[in-house]
């Protein structure tokens, strides 16, 4: 939305939102808050105040009470207003300061300085509905979408905003290392955060936290915190690259066992080897101890897998890494660590400790990526194209010029038939009835959706991505010091359906007045019948056959396979559409 906050609101709104302003902060907040937005259109269009406030003086009485109205919606509006205010000043402070140190080669104390004081006009991209629609989300009041979950935590130091945990006798709980540290013990509950992008690159919303905004310069983890993406890294490396590759199709059949077996002595058991001291041994001093090594992976909640063949598309709606995996190793560590890393520019993933299918399928990274990085990569799911995340469009001077312009780069990042499949693929996590967060897809005037759930290790962090037409969005849930969250909130609340249910109410609510809207197709993709015993195009002898979507150039062959008896399949999203069902069991991821 390449305008100014003052243009978004309109001339009447922004008079309204000024008047509120200026009697209500201190002259230096205001300078600091108005630094970054369109002072040339406010002189303009709104009176300086000594003039506004010697109209209202002179206002007579009969008008008083609606002197006293405008001063409420004022008021109103300021409130509405104040955290996308802060927004700007934060965030988009944060990002023009590097880029004019960058432009001007001045270090960071000078570019502030420029940036406050130097009538400069950012062209953001928030849309302000949208923002206050999630900031009014976010607030969680009476935790209704995310609980809270809360835990003593130990630090070594206490703030003015931790809630610290005291003894009975009102003394501070502490305990003292065996360094002499002092240790202290505060509550604290989980957190959230959630930001939409449109396939343009636009950040149009993004909240970095839970509850009221109490600091101007809060800990946004929206943008700047990193976390492990758990299966959320799934469809953006190892699948999307496997059928943009040919290595695999919408119903490649693979093996629900684990890749590697305890047997094959590849993946050790690191708890056996901490519990009998052997973890300073070697890779071949270990192969004497048979026990020391372990199957691999896992699926969700420990299973193994049942040793069935299942359809690729299957695999990836249950969230199986059994069968993800597989697909990881055919295309490799390394081709989806380069495609992810420079490709999506998934940049605080680590360039050595990242680069192995445990990383790059199941998502356990050293550092992990932003919300904001991870919605950007899904963008692909729109027709293949890739835009750097970006918060405004350009920076003008005081006289109009241009001074600057963001660094958005655009380019293919996958071919249009690839992003389509997996656009197809993504929808089965939504809409099949076996998908890991079915049936709880936005109800959008009948508009699609897509998306993945994703879960780091122990449920340290809670993930959904979900794509619709019109945006992309990702949410957070976890704690900021990465902590199990099933021991504060148990099995069932600790799931991703809290992520899910969140994205589906706020998709509700800023699409609900937006005309209907499908995704791109691709000429290259053609929908064939398969038989759900082989994976294979269905034959003429088939007797059990679902709906996949190919491409045309890469179809499997014909199945010709002798079939003594029918065996029905779960089914996709194209033929078995989900209506009201109880999901309660599904959240597997």
């Amino acid at each position: 939305m390449k305008q100014t906050v003052g243009k978004m609101m309109g001339a009447k709104a922004w008079t309204l939102l000024l008047l509120a302003l200026f009697a209500l902060l201190p002259k230096a907040a205001m300078a600091q808050k108005f630094a970054l937005i369109d002072m040339e259109y406010v002189l303009k269009n709104v009176p300086a105040y000594e003039r506004a406030n010697e109209q209202l003086n002179q206002v007579s009485k009969k008008w008083q009470a609606e002197v006293e109205a405008l001063t409420t919606e004022a008021g109103t509006m300021y409130k509405n207003y104040q955290n996308e205010v802060v927004f700007l000043s934060e965030e988009q402070k944060k990002k023009r300061q590097e880029d004019i140190m960058a432009k001007e080669g001045v270090d960071e104390s000078t570019a502030q300085s420029m940036l406050y004081t130097g009538g400069y006009t950012i062209e953001a991209t928030v849309n302000p509905k949208m923002q206050t629609a999630m900031e009014n989300l976010m607030l969680n009041t009476d935790d209704a979408y995310f609980p809270a979950g809360w835990h003593e935590e130990e630090v070594t130091s206490i703030s003015d905003d931790d809630v610290q945990v005291m003894n009975e006798d009102g003394t501070p709980k502490t305990r003292t290392g065996d360094d002499g540290t002092v240790y202290y013990y505060r509550n604290v509950r989980t957190q959230a955060a959630m930001v939409t992008l449109d396939y343009d690159g636009n950040v149009l919303a993004m909240v970095g936290g839970l509850g009221e905004k109490t600091k101007s310069l809060s800990l946004n983890r929206a943008y700047s915190v990193t976390r492990q993406t758990g299966s959320t890294i799934k469809p953006i490396g190892a699948y999307a690259l496997g059928i943009e590759y040919g290595l695999v199709n919408w119903s490649t059949m693979l093996n629900n066992s684990p890749l590697y077996q305890k047997q094959d002595m590849v993946i050790r058991d690191e708890d056996y080897c901490r519990k009998n001291g052997l973890m300073g041994l070697s890779d071949s001093q270990l192969k004497a101890y048979p026990n020391a090594w372990r199957s691999w992976p896992r699926n969700y909640g420990g299973n193994y897998g049942d040793n069935s063949d299942l359809p690729l598309w299957n695999g990836l709606a249950r969230s199986l890494n059994t069968i993800a995996i597989r697909v990881g190793d055919l295309v490799g560590a390394s081709n989806i660590f380069n495609f992810v890393y420079n490709t999506l520019q998934l940049n605080t993933l680590d360039p050595v400790n990242d680069v192995g299918l445990a990383q790059m399928v199941m998502g356990s990274q050293t550092h992990g990526v932003t919300p904001m990085a991870l919605a950007a990569a899904f963008q692909i799911f729109y027709d293949g194209e890739y835009t750097t995340p970006h918060l405004y469009t350009r920076v003008l001077d005081r006289d109009g010029n241009i001074y600057l312009e963001n660094n958005a780069t655009s380019y293919q990042a996958l071919t249009p038939q690839t992003a389509y499949i997996m656009n197809r693929l993504l929808k089965n996590v939504l809409y099949s009835n076996v998908g890991t967060a079915s049936g709880r897809y936005p109800n959008s005037n009948g508009m699609e959706s897509f998306g993945k759930t994703g879960t780091a290790s122990d449920e340290k962090d809670l993930w959904f991505v979900g794509g619709t037409p019109y945006y992309v969005t990702a949410v957070w849930w976890g704690y900021d010091a990465p902590y199990d969250m099933t021991n504060t909130l148990g099995k069932n609340q600790a799931k991703t359906r809290t992520c899910v249910t969140a994205w589906k109410a706020y998709m509700e609510q800023v699409q609900a007045n937006l005309p209907y809207k499908a995704f791109p197709t691709s000429d290259g993709v053609v929908e064939r019948a398969y038989c759900t015993q082989s994976g294979l195009l269905a034959g003429a002898n088939c007797p059990s056959r679902a709906t996949g979507y190919y491409r045309a150039d890469d179809l499997p062959d014909t199945c010709n396979y002798s079939h003594s008896s029918g065996v029905a399949a779960a089914q996709s999203a194209d033929t078995a559409p989900v209506v009201g069902q109880d999901t309660t069991g599904l959240d597997t991821d």
